[in-house]
């Protein structure tokens, strides 16, 4: 920006130019309570990416012979209890 620009932009809007500022600042504080509360494991964080593709490559591909059996009643049972649970 120019700086007649930004003159003009703070002339029609007094006290906006500190607001990244104060937006920034909550940001910052939000993340430094949180990692302080959350108490993750640093060592849980190291194998993340290899238990991620581990989960993805016994979810693909697809069994879908299973589904019938094993997966259709408990889901139409979740689906139904998130719908009721609407109410």
């Amino acid at each position: 920006m120019s700086a007649a620009l930004e003159r003009e932009m703070a002339a029609l809007y007094p006290g906006r130019a500190d607001r990244p500022v104060r937006v920034y600042f909550c940001v910052v504080a939000a993340v430094v309570a949180s990692l302080r509360s959350v108490e993750v494991i640093p060592e849980f964080l190291y194998d993340a990416p290899e238990q991620i593709g581990d989960m993805l490559g016994r979810m693909w591909p697809v069994a879908w012979r299973h589904y019938p059996e094993g997966v259709h009643a408990p889901l139409m049972d979740s689906l139904h209890i998130a719908t009721l649970g609407r109410f």
